[in-house]
C-alpha cells in the first residue's frame, strides 16, 4: 500500500510539473505573439520611414523646382511644337541681293529654325559692343569692378562723366561710342574679350568682334540668354538696355533710330532685345546688322535672330523679315 501511495504521489507530482510546464509554455507563447505583433507594428513604422524617404524625395523635387525660377533657361520638354522657318527665310532671301548671313535659333527646342549663309563673314559694326558689355558685367559680377566706379569723360554730343555701369548701358542702349571706344582701347578688356571669343569657340570672329558670322553671333546671344555667370540684377539691366532704346539725337539734324530694322517688324506682342550695327555710305547700308533675342510671351517661345547684310539700299527688307517671322510663328502656334 505504501508503494501505491508513493506511486500516486509521484504521478501527481509529474502531472503538476506537466501542468506548470504547459502554463509556462503558454505564457512564453503569449509573449512571443505579443512580440510578433510589435514586430508587425515595427514594419508599419518602416513603411512610415519609407514615407519619410518619399517626403525627402519630394523635398528634393521641390528643390529642383527652384530651377524654374532661373529665367530663360528654356524647357527640356517644351509643350509647343518646333516650327520650321526655313521656307520663310528662303522666300525672303529670294527678294534680296543675297548678301546676307542669317540664323534663326529656337531656344526652346535647341534647334536652328532657319539659316542662310550662316558662316559667311561680315563686318558687324557696333554689334561688336556686345562682347565688351558682357565682359564688363562679368567683371562687376565677380566684384572686380563696381557699377558706380568712374570710367570715362566724353566731350561729344553726350559730354559728361560716366561710370562703368552707365557706359555698359549706353554702349547698348544708344550704341554710344563715347563709352565703347574707351572699353575697346583698354588692353586688359580686349584680352578678356578675346578669351570670350575663344571660350565660345568663335572660329570666324576676328578683330575683337568687328568681323563675325551669324553662327558665331548666335553663340554669343545664347551666352546672353542663359547668362549663368551673372546675377539676375545685372541681367535685368542688360535686358532693359536691349529692349528700351529711344531714338538718339546725335546732332541738331541727326537722329538715330535703333529700332528701325528688325525690331520694327515685330508687333507689340513680341519683346525684341536687340543690338544693331550699321554703316551708311551715302546711298546704301554698307553694313546693316541686327542681333536679337526675341520673346513671344503669349506662346512662351524664345528665339535668337541674327541678320547680317552688306550693301543693302534700305533696311526695309530686314523690317519685313521680322514681320514674316512673327506671322509664321503665330500661325504655327495656332495649329
Amino acid at each position: 500500500m505504501a508503494r501505491k501511495k508513493y506511486f500516486r504521489a509521484e504521478v501527481a507530482l509529474i502531472s503538476l510539473t506537466v501542468a506548470v510546464l504547459i502554463l509556462f509554455t503558454s505564457i512564453i507563447t503569449y509573449r512571443l505573439i505579443q512580440e510578433h505583433g510589435d514586430a508587425t507594428i515595427g514594419g508599419e513604422n518602416s513603411d512610415s520611414n519609407d514615407n519619410g524617404n518619399n517626403a525627402t524625395d519630394s523635398e528634393d523635387e521641390t528643390g529642383d523646382d527652384v530651377n524654374i525660377d532661373k529665367p530663360n533657361t528654356g524647357s527640356a520638354h517644351p509643350t509647343s511644337r518646333f516650327i520650321d522657318l526655313q521656307p520663310i527665310v528662303n522666300s525672303w532671301v529670294a527678294t534680296t541681293n543675297r548678301q546676307v548671313g542669317l540664323v534663326i535659333y529656337d531656344l526652346d527646342h535647341d534647334l536652328v529654325a532657319a539659316d542662310y549663309q550662316p558662316n559667311r563673314i561680315f563686318d558687324i559694326a557696333s554689334v561688336y559692343k556686345l562682347f565688351y558689355v558682357y565682359d564688363g558685367y562679368r567683371q562687376i559680377a565677380s566684384g572686380v569692378e563696381n557699377l558706380n566706379d568712374y570710367f570715362t569723360t566724353s566731350t561729344d554730343y553726350r559730354a559728361g562723366s560716366y561710370t562703368i555701369g552707365e557706359c555698359l548701358d549706353l554702349a547698348i542702349r544708344e550704341s554710344y561710342n563715347g563709352c565703347a571706344d574707351p572699353l575697346r582701347d583698354d588692353n586688359k578688356r580686349s584680352l578678356r574679350v578675346q578669351r570670350i571669343i575663344d571660350e565660345l569657340d568663335l572660329k570666324q570672329t576676328a578683330n575683337l568682334g568687328l568681323e563675325s558670322t551669324a553662327n558665331d553671333l548666335t553663340k554669343l546671344l545664347k551666352l546672353y540668354y542663359y547668362h549663368e555667370d551673372l546675377p539676375e540684377t545685372l541681367w535685368y539691366r542688360i535686358a532693359d538696355s536691349m529692349l528700351n532704346q529711344p531714338p538718339t539725337l546725335v546732332a541738331a539734324d541727326t537722329e538715330y533710330d535703333w529700332r528701325q530694322g528688325l525690331p520694327s517688324g515685330f508687333s507689340s506682342q513680341a519683346k525684341v532685345y536687340n543690338k544693331v550695327g550699321w554703316s551708311w555710305s551715302g546711298d546704301s547700308w554698307t553694313t546693316y546688322a541686327d542681333a536679337a533675342i526675341v520673346e513671344f510671351p503669349d506662346s512662351d517661345r524664345h528665339y535668337t535672330i541674327v541678320v547680317l547684310t552688306k550693301n543693302f539700299p534700305s533696311y526695309t527688307p530686314i523690317t519685313k523679315l521680322g514681320a514674316l517671322i512673327e506671322k509664321a510663328i503665330s500661325d504655327g502656334s495656332a495649329t
